[in-house]
C-alpha cells in the first residue's frame, strides 16, 4: 500500500491498470514478495513497484518514467534519485519517522484545529483498489484495468 500511495503522490496521476505478480518465498499464509507495472493517467505513465519481506531487510522500491524524466525510490530503505536523460541524482536519506506517530499526530490536529485530514477517504480507497487490483492480477495471471473493479 505504501508505494501505492507515493506512486501517487510523486505523479499526481491515478492508476487505470496494472499487471502483477506475487508469491510466498519464505512465508506460507501470504504473500512475502511482489512486483508490479501499473498504467497511470494522464500522461500515459509507467510504474513499476515491487516489494520483498523475504530477508532480514524489506524492499519498498518504486520506479516511475515520464516524458521528462524518471524518479526511482525505495520507501524502506528511505532512498530517492531523479533520473534526467543518462544522469540520475540521489538525495540524502530521507529521514526516518515513525509513520503511526505521524498519523496520529495529523489526526488530533485535524480534530484540534477542525482542519480537514492531509490524507482523503479517497486516497485511502485508491490505495485499497490498487492493491485489489493487484491480487487479481496476480491471480489470474493478466492485467487488470481499475474500472473493472468499480
Amino acid at each position: 500500500v505504501h508505494g501505492f500511495d507515493l506512486m501517487r503522490y510523486l505523479t499526481g496521476a491515478e492508476a487505470v491498470s496494472v499487471m502483477a505478480e506475487s508469491g510466498n518465498a519464505v512465508t506460507r499464509r501470504t504473500e512475502d514478495d511482489f512486483a508490479c507495472i501499473v498504467r497511470l493517467e494522464p500522461g500515459g505513465i509507467l510504474a513499476t513497484l515491487d516489494n520483498a519481506r523475504t530477508t532480514e531487510g524489506r524492499t519498498g522500491r518504486i520506479e516511475v518514467a515520464g516524458e521528462r524524466g524518471q524518479i526511482r525510490a525505495d520507501h524502506a530503505l528511505r532512498t530517492f534519485a531523479t533520473i534526467e536523460g543518462r544522469t540520475e541524482t540521489r538525495s540524502e536519506p530521507v529521514p526516518q519517522r515513525h509513520t503511526v506517530d505521524e498519523a496520529l499526530g495529523a489526526f488530533v490536529a485535524c480534530v484540534r484545529e477542525a482542519t480537514p485530514p492531509p490524507i482523503t477517504v479517497e486516497d485511502g480507497l485508491a490505495a485499497v483498489e490498487l492493491v485489489e487490483a493487484c491480487a487479481i492480477s496476480a491471480r489470474l495471471g493478466r492485467r487488470v484495468r481499475l474500472d473493472e473493479l468499480r
